[in-house]
């Protein structure tokens, strides 16, 4: 658990992505339609994190951790059996930028880059995204989100799966999505 608390990064784009130059990337995603944020998409739930802010998590999934220090840090995860672990962290950058904390994941080594940086934007928030491969003592899968939100500060959010053959990088992807799309509140 100690080798996965030191995971960063997370989510693909609700709109259409481009890159800095303003070309189109080669990954399109369709627009979102406008979704209820007061009630939580199925298989998920709302949860209060830390400072009034709140997102949807997967249903069954418990928290397990939270930094009380001023720094934001809710995990929550779900293990199903002694290898297999999937887990969400939503975090406040702590005076990190969108673009550097996504840099510092690119040179933190031992990651093997599936794709990104990617900018990403959403109704509440835009950053960047990325998603790797993370080889700890197994190989972890990881999205990363980097945004800046409505509220102004910016925020990490990052889902990763290790060694669970049923859950793909889709299902993983969605969960970063999903979890940036309903984080909402002030701090």
């Amino acid at each position: 658990m100690a080798a996965a608390a030191a995971l960063v990064a997370l989510v693909a784009g609700l709109t259409f992505l481009r890159s800095s130059s303003g070309e189109k990337s080669d990954r399109v995603t369709p627009s979102a339609p406008a979704i209820d944020l007061s009630a939580a998409p199925d298989g998920y739930r709302l949860e209060r994190v830390e400072g009034g802010l709140r997102t949807a998590v997967p249903k069954g999934w418990r928290r397990v951790a939270e930094k009380t220090d001023g720094i934001l840090e809710a995990r929550y995860l779900v293990l199903d059996g002694p290898e297999v672990m999937r887990s969400l962290r939503v975090f406040d950058l702590a005076g990190s930028t969108p673009r550097q904390s996504i840099e510092l994941i690119r040179a933190a080594g031992n990651v093997e880059e599936r794709t990104g940086p990617k900018p990403f934007k959403a109704k509440n928030a835009s950053g960047y995204s990325m998603e790797y491969l993370h080889r700890i003592t197994a190989t972890v899968y990881t999205v990363s989100i980097r945004f800046k939100a409505a509220d102004g500060r910016s925020y990490g959010v990052d889902a990763f799966v290790r060694d669970d053959e049923d859950f793909t990088d889709a299902d993983v992807r969605t969960i970063a999505e999903t979890a940036v799309r309903y984080l909402q509140g002030s701090r």
